[in-house]
């Protein structure tokens, strides 16, 4: 770590794209058209190599987010690792009630397809990015919890104010930036961080007997 850190040509960054399949049967021509690509360029990063790896990401279609490896971190965990692991919580709770036939999985319409479909892809993959990133993604991990605990309680008294939880979340999710070009314009150094994260992630599904 500290060696990259010394090496002003390492500059971190990668896409937020991909599906729930993986290999190369998955590879798409198409992939990078239009998705955000973030950068992670530090205090000492060359602007030089920094404009030729911005100018690299753009030409294959990609639109360039620059953002604090910190801030990465912490806007990855809360978009990407915890819905993740998440949909892996909810796949895991509904197996321990499928019963030995998988019964209960039947019964999955779309609504729990969609939501666990990030849950799929190489356990392998994942604990490297669990543990990698395990600060962050404690951190909003506790936050969901509080959100999960809150709502609970709230049922629990069968209080009708508990809606004022899920309508907010309904406008925030109706209302998810759509694609739309970047203006860098000028010099393309850091970047403030940016909201708009797109996120596919690669994911294991569970098994929906016929």
């Amino acid at each position: 770590g500290e060696r990259l850190l010394a090496d002003h040509s390492h500059r971190g960054g990668h896409p937020m794209a991909g599906s729930e399949r993986s290999g190369i049967a998955a590879a798409r021509a198409d992939l990078f058209d239009g998705v955000y690509w973030l950068l992670t360029p530090s205090a000492s990063t060359d602007p030089n190599l920094f404009s030729a790896m911005h100018a690299l990401v753009t030409a294959i279609g990609a639109r360039v987010i620059s953002v604090d490896p910190q801030a990465h971190d912490e806007a990855v965990a809360i978009v990407s690792h915890v819905p993740h692991v998440t949909a892996a919580a909810l796949v895991a709770l509904a197996a321990a009630h499928s019963g030995e036939r998988g019964e209960l999985m039947r019964l999955a319409a779309g609504g729990f397809k969609d939501t666990t479909r990030i849950a799929a892809g190489s356990a392998d993959l994942w604990t490297g990015i669990c543990l990698d990133n395990a600060e962050a993604l404690v951190a909003g991990i506790e936050e969901l919890r509080g959100w999960l605990g809150g709502f609970e309680a709230l049922v629990a008294l069968a209080e009708s104010i508990g809606v004022g939880v899920v309508e907010p979340s309904s406008a925030v999710s109706a209302n998810f930036p759509k694609s739309s070009p970047l203006s860098l314009g000028g010099d393309p150094g850091p970047l403030l961080a940016q909201a708009d994260l797109v996120l596919l992630v690669n994911c294991r599904a569970p098994y929906y007997p016929p």
